[in-house]
Parts: C-alpha cells; sequence; structure tokens
C-alpha cells in the first residue's frame, strides 16, 4: 500500500518496492521501475545506458533495432540519434537472424531493443533464438525486451544482461532490471501522480495476469459475417484481445456505429469499453486510444503512421477494416451482446 508521503517520487519508490516484494526470484539487485509509458521507459532506459557507458570510458555507441516493429523503437532511435550514438535499424528478417550480427557488435554495442509481441494485433514473434544468440559464447549486450501482454508483475524476472519491460493495458509499464545492472532512474520518479500511482496498485491488485483466453476465441469463432478473424486457429498471438477485419468496412465509421449502440442498451459508454475497441483506420483521429496514451505517441490517423503500418506488411484495404476488441472491454457486456452488435452495426 502506498503510505502517506511528502511527494509522489516517495510513493514512487513505495509502489517499485512493493512490486519487487511480490516478484518470486527477485533481489534487491534487481530494480524495478514504473513509468506511464513505453515511450519515457524506453528513453530513460537508454540514455542511463549511454550515460554510464561515457562516464566508464566504454565503447560501446551502437543501438540495434528492428525497423517497422514497433514506433516506441523509433522514438527511442530518434533520441540516441540526435545524442550522437549510432543506429542500426534491421529489416525484421536480418533482425531475427541476430547470429549473422551479435558477436560482430559484442563490444560495440551498447542496446539491443524488440518486442515479444505487436502492440496493435498482439501477434507473436519468436525471440528466443535472438535471445540465444545475443548471449552465446559470453556476449554481455544489454538487451530491452518489450511485452505488451499484461502479464501480472509476479509472474516478470528478466535475464542477467536483459531489461524486461512489460507495458499493462492502461499503457502504464513496469521495468525490471537485470542482476548486472547497476542503474539509477533520474525522471521515473518524478513521472506520476499519488492518484495514477494509486490506481495502477488498485487494478494490479486486483489482476491474476491470465488472459481470458475461452472468451476471445468464442468471440472470434462467432464473428458474423462479412467479418473474418484475422489470426487463423493456432497461430502464435496473446489471447487479451480479439482482432478481425472488416473488409467492407472503414474501422473508424464502424467503431463509431458500435459505440453509438452500446450507448443506447447499455444506458453508459464505460471507459474500458471506449478505449478497449480499436481501429487501424486512417480515418480514426485524435481520439485514437489503443493505450492510455496513444492519441499523443500513435496517432493512427496520421499518414506517415499508415505508411509504417504499411510497411509492416498489411494491405490497406485490411488497416482499413482492422478491428481490435479487448478482452476486459468484452467482458464487461458479454460476448453474444457483442455479437449481436457487430451483426447490427455491419447491417
Amino acid at each position: 500500500m502506498i503510505q502517506a508521503a511528502l511527494d509522489a517520487s516517495v510513493a514512487w519508490y513505495q509502489v517499485c518496492d512493493e512490486i519487487r516484494s511480490q516478484t518470486p526470484g527477485l533481489s534487491t539487485s534487481n530494480a524495478v521501475w514504473i513509468y506511464p509509458s513505453l515511450e519515457s521507459a524506453l528513453i530513460e532506459v537508454s540514455t542511463l545506458l549511454a550515460d554510464r557507458e561515457r562516464e566508464t570510458g566504454g565503447g560501446r555507441t551502437i543501438a540495434v533495432y528492428p525497423k517497422f516493429v514497433e514506433p516506441a523503437l523509433e522514438t527511442m532511435a530518434s533520441t540516441l540519434s540526435s545524442a550522437g550514438l549510432s543506429i542500426r535499424a534491421l529489416p525484421e528478417t536480418d533482425f531475427s537472424a541476430a547470429e549473422t550480427w551479435a558477436s560482430e557488435l559484442k563490444t560495440s554495442c551498447l542496446l539491443v531493443a524488440f518486442c515479444d509481441n505487436d502492440r496493435f494485433t498482439g501477434r507473436v514473434r519468436n525471440t528466443d533464438s535472438v535471445i540465444e544468440a545475443i548471449f552465446a559464447a559470453g556476449n554481455k549486450i544489454p538487451c530491452a525486451r518489450i511485452s505488451f501482454e499484461s502479464l501480472a508483475y509476479r509472474q516478470i524476472k528478466p535475464k542477467s544482461f536483459e531489461i524486461f519491460l512489460n507495458v499493462q493495458a492502461d499503457g502504464v509499464v513496469i521495468v525490471t532490471v537485470g542482476d548486472r545492472f547497476r542503474l539509477n532512474p533520474r525522471m521515473a520518479p518524478y513521472s506520476m501522480t499519488h492518484a495514477g500511482l494509486r490506481e495502477f496498485m488498485f487494478v494490479h491488485s486486483m489482476s491474476s495476469g491470465k488472459t481470458e483466453r475461452s472468451r476471445v476465441e468464442e468471440f472470434e469463432s462467432k464473428l458474423p459475417s462479412p467479418f473474418r478473424p484475422m489470426f487463423a486457429a493456432g497461430e502464435a498471438r496473446l489471447l487479451d484481445r480479439a482482432v478481425w477485419v472488416a473488409p467492407s468496412h472503414d474501422g473508424s465509421f464502424l467503431r463509431e456505429r458500435i459505440l453509438n449502440i452500446v450507448e443506447r442498451d447499455f444506458s453508459v459508454l464505460g471507459k474500458i469499453v471506449q478505449s478497449g475497441l480499436a481501429t487501424l483506420s486512417g480515418c480514426w483521429g485524435a481520439e485514437a486510444d489503443l493505450s492510455k496514451n496513444a492519441a499523443r505517441d500513435f496517432a493512427i490517423s496520421d499518414e506517415r503512421r499508415q505508411e509504417w503500418l504499411r510497411a509492416r506488411g498489411m494491405a490497406a484495404l485490411d488497416l482499413r477494416g482492422t478491428m481490435i476488441l479487448s478482452s476486459r472491454a468484452m467482458e464487461e457486456i458479454g460476448v453474444s451482446s457483442w455479437l449481436k452488435i457487430l451483426n447490427e452495426a455491419a447491417s
């Protein structure tokens, strides 16, 4: 619990200590920090590593990440580049073949940053081979590993040279630092208010960290025509959200229709429902909130972002009709009610 504190920074340290004490296997050598967004977490972690390298006279000056995978990585790269570091943004296929570049960068790489899964669709990437290649033959390259699966913090434990960034459903990021790092945060203790910290602790004290697999699978299996699930059965993906494509509809228009029906039939339009229904349509503007901070951090309607999304291999019409519904929002109304709403919205 957060005790009375003179300022929010003291409460921040109390919350971080609480998380660490409830995470099995963590020692006092494992730092735990929380941030209001992934962008703020990545920028601080990477600049802390860069500053430590300069202070110790080290020669690590290269940051590596897969391009067109996650917009927060682009923000981090831009910040590091402006500070004079070298950036290697590799195509995802080249990045996945880490054995071809990890040994070459053994002593010059400051940071490798990547995502285990996709911020938007929840598609899971096979990153185990990347980790194995990076840490092979005694490599000690720091890795920033990002996951958008809303794990309970009791399940988070990084490797010694790994920094694990777990993005929660509300956009808050839990950063767990491997036991071989000696880093002290600078901005993190001042980045969240008392109210934000209390809300965070309340939400996560109620969470088991389990995704509602059966609810999502039932919803996707019963989607009315013309909707189709994005993922085939058995595909590697997160099951904390349903993802489907409406090929003959614009997602922004469909989202507005769906929320109007929800408001009409259920009287009140809850925050969870409103923020839990998203689309990748380029017509979806300033109200976009795939996470709490997405309207500011990733404007779907920005044409540069649409180009970025298309560069990941999605067809323009699929992007236009892609819809995402969180399991929490699904629970608010129920699967059967959501299916009826979709059927009406598509008619």
